[in-house]
């Protein structure tokens, strides 16, 4: 089985493409709703680019009435239980001889001479905390209503070194002036993420 393509992304009716990445830097905390289109429904609106399927996803907006200030947030800790696979450098040293025809790798050799009997499971998953922060803004009138937040993100991951960092700001905007209609959608955000090297 090939699973050669990804399902096309649409936010807010403007289509991002099959980059399936983007979805890691929207703020979940922005989001009303999430649709899934397939088969005959996506390949009709969207021609080919939506032979994969289409993930429609509708932001927060702003309601009329007075402004509404809203923070939501939430902490936590991620951690991998550790199998103990390699226990001891003995029991390492085994496999190797197995896999190897009889002989120690140099490194393996090196590892038995330090003696030291390392659990690098727990090493390698040594868990992280993850942090989230979402601060918004939303009302309006009868002819213009808004919606505005700020929002952080922080997982470090249960790696090693993992670890990713998101900022987003989002702006909804609708405006009516008679019979013109428009509207403001901006939604930038910044990540950054380190993995754990799996080399």
């Amino acid at each position: 089985v090939s699973f050669a393509g990804s399902p096309l992304i649409v936010v807010d009716g403007v289509v991002l493409g099959n980059d399936a990445d983007f979805l890691g830097s929207l703020d979940m905390n922005n989001v009303d709703s999430i649709e899934i289109l397939k088969d005959a429904s996506s390949s009709s609106i969207y021609g080919s680019r939506g032979a994969y399927g289409v993930v429609m996803i509708t932001s927060k907006k702003g309601k009329e009435g007075n402004a509404i200030f809203s923070y939501n947030t939430y902490t936590g800790y991620k951690y991998v239980s550790c199998q103990n696979i390699m226990p001891s450098t003995q029991e390492w040293s085994k496999r190797v001889l197995a896999q190897n025809n009889g002989v120690l790798t140099p490194q393996m050799d090196m590892i038995n001479r330090m003696g030291v009997n390392t659990n690098w499971e727990e090493v390698m998953y040594d868990g992280g905390m993850i942090t989230d922060h979402n601060l918004s803004i939303s009302g309006g009138s009868e002819n213009t209503k808004f919606r505005a937040s700020l929002g952080y993100n922080n997982d470090e991951g249960v790696q090693l070194t993992d670890d990713f960092t998101k900022y987003n700001f989002a702006l909804n905007l609708d405006t009516k002036s008679g019979k013109v209609e428009y509207g403001v959608v901006l939604n930038p955000s910044y990540t950054k993420q380190r993995l754990f090297a799996a080399g």
